[in-house]
């Protein structure tokens, strides 16, 4: 027996197209693990230049480290767009800002980077 409140969501949902349900709250995980692969792939680049000691493009592309941040942040992207197809802009844009944050958590807990009083 269905409880009370999913037979309610599914006899006024806006969201039943066609019998086919999308979860109306799925666009806002996606949208932060979007926002959590864009700021890993921030925090693995930052990484990467650093470990290098003189920057060229050539090195860069040769980089696996790189090369995987890059990688991350396109998965990032797809997620990013599947939230935006499913869920609203403003929401989905509002939730991208968890990106900002998320590369220097992961450079502090990753690779034990220390924060300076300007940052």
């Amino acid at each position: 027996m269905r409880k009370w409140y999913i037979k309610f969501f599914l006899k006024n949902s806006r969201f039943i197209n066609h019998d086919r349900i999308i979860i109306p709250m799925s666009y806002v995980f996606l949208a932060a693990i979007a926002a959590l692969l864009f700021g890993v792939s921030a925090a693995i680049q930052k990484y990467s230049l650093s470990a290098m000691k003189k920057f060229s493009m050539a090195m860069l592309l040769k980089s696996r480290i790189w090369l995987l941040s890059l990688a991350i942040g396109e998965l990032g992207l797809l997620f990013y767009i599947t939230a935006l197809r499913i869920g609203s802009l403003a929401i989905v844009q509002s939730l991208l800002s968890l990106s900002i944050i998320t590369p220097v958590l992961g450079g502090l807990a990753l690779f034990k980077e220390k924060l300076k009083v300007y940052e």
